[in-house]
């Protein structure tokens, strides 16, 4: 059921039982092993329909066209170092990418308005409505003229994130104990040395106690390079100025040119 249900749907690479009922499973397991030539099919065809199917590539492809345009550098590999500077690299050539969000998000939302879907940049919203116990719709604010309206909807979606207000709006979850939400803070540094696209994760107390520190490669000698703080483990230290001590270790000559900083649920 579910996922099984929709996996052997798109794979076509096995047979559906009740998980429940052992006589099932068993006469399902005799099929099986019975037809060696259509076992070989199923996994043939389950390598590859996962491929089309299941691959970051096809999941992007389902709602947006993929082109170069939206992709900022591509991600060949991984490097991880440890607190004394022992590093760990292991290449993947082509196992994934970094998107332009700015670029990604102006063509997702043309996309929406194509749909059919009303965009409202500038508006805010601020709680939701209630018809007894069913969320009947948003409270909303335009942020320009200072005025507040309802929408109201059959449907609602809460798209804000793993820090949702929505849900907690809504009474499904409570707020963040300190110890459950990370300090995190980024530049986008210019200039940065990159020979390889490879994501870079450095461990430690002294770039980031309790967390680690990043560089995300964007192409053309751009990064993104973060760190991400336990607070109750920062010393009275802020996130910033974690990642000022990063910064001049990894690319001290660098151009720091966007500074972005917010929270980051680690639990629940």
């Amino acid at each position: 059921d579910g996922g099984p249900r929709d996996i052997l749907a798109n794979c076509r690479n096995g047979l559906l039982v009740d998980p429940l009922d052992v006589d099932a499973i068993s006469r399902a397991l005799r099929e099986a092993l019975a037809d060696p030539a259509r076992w070989s099919q199923w996994s043939k065809s389950g390598l590859r329909r996962v491929r089309e199917t299941y691959s970051w590539d096809g999941h992007v492809e389902r709602y947006l066209s993929l082109d170069d345009s939206l992709i900022s550098s591509p991600i060949d590999g991984v490097v991880v170092v440890a607190p004394d500077g022992a590093r760990l690299e292991r290449a993947t050539p082509g196992v994934g990418f970094v998107v332009d969000r700015e670029a990604f998000d102006l063509r997702l939302a043309g996309a929406a308005a194509a749909a059919g879907a009303e965009l409202r940049a500038g508006h805010q919203a601020t709680g939701l409505l209630f018809d007894g116990e069913r969320v009947a719709g948003v409270r909303v604010k335009d942020l320009c003229a200072g005025a507040e309206y309802d929408v109201r909807a059959s449907v609602v979606v809460g798209a804000d994130g793993v820090e949702a207000l929505s849900t907690r709006w809504a009474g499904l979850k409570g707020h963040y104990r300190p110890d459950e939400i990370f300090s995190c803070a980024q530049e986008l540094v210019e200039g940065i040395d990159m020979p390889r696209s490879h994501i870079e994760f450095h461990l430690g107390r002294r770039f980031a106690p309790g967390g680690y520190a990043w560089v995300f490669p964007k192409g053309a000698g751009r990064a993104n390079v973060g760190v991400g703080v336990n607070p109750l483990m920062a010393g009275g230290r802020t996130a910033v100025q974690y990642l000022h001590t990063f910064l001049a270790h990894r690319c001290p000559d660098g151009a720091r040119t966007r500074l972005v900083v917010g929270g980051c649920v680690v639990a629940r």
